[in-house]
């Protein structure tokens, strides 16, 4: 089996800062996807009152654990997987250079690397 793409619908990630001006400036991100394909974390990027940008490639990333599935008795499974050194895309850069109003100062933060995004999840059945 091979996984394609993964999808977590409903997160939030929230940037927010107070600009020299005294205005609050902030990105949100939502709606995260991981394109395997293409190496990118995918998010909703939204700011200011007209910016919308639906997936937008956020960072590239390194697979340093391959997704396992691993079988649990009776019925369940248990995943896990690592994804390190996210990068961000120039895209984006330019939406958080936009949207947070970064002073010239702090553009070469946005060239660091944004660490590791470490999966786990499980299933098994309920009884009631």
């Amino acid at each position: 089996m091979k996984i394609l793409l993964g999808r977590a619908k409903g997160t939030v990630m929230v940037y927010s800062r107070i600009a020299e001006d005294g205005s609050l400036k902030s990105l949100t991100l939502s709606n995260f996807s991981i394109d395997y394909v293409h190496q990118y974390v995918l998010a909703d990027a939204t700011y200011s009152k007209d910016k919308i940008n639906l997936q937008l490639p956020i960072f590239t990333f390194n697979i340093e654990k391959p997704l396992k599935f691993h079988y649990q008795f009776p019925i369940g499974f248990k995943s896990d997987e690592n994804l390190n050194h996210l990068y961000l895309t120039p895209q984006a850069k330019t939406a958080y250079k936009e949207a947070l109003a970064l002073p010239e100062t702090a553009i070469p933060l946005l060239d660091l690397d944004f660490g590791t995004l470490t999966q786990n999840s499980s299933s098994k059945i309920r009884f009631k």
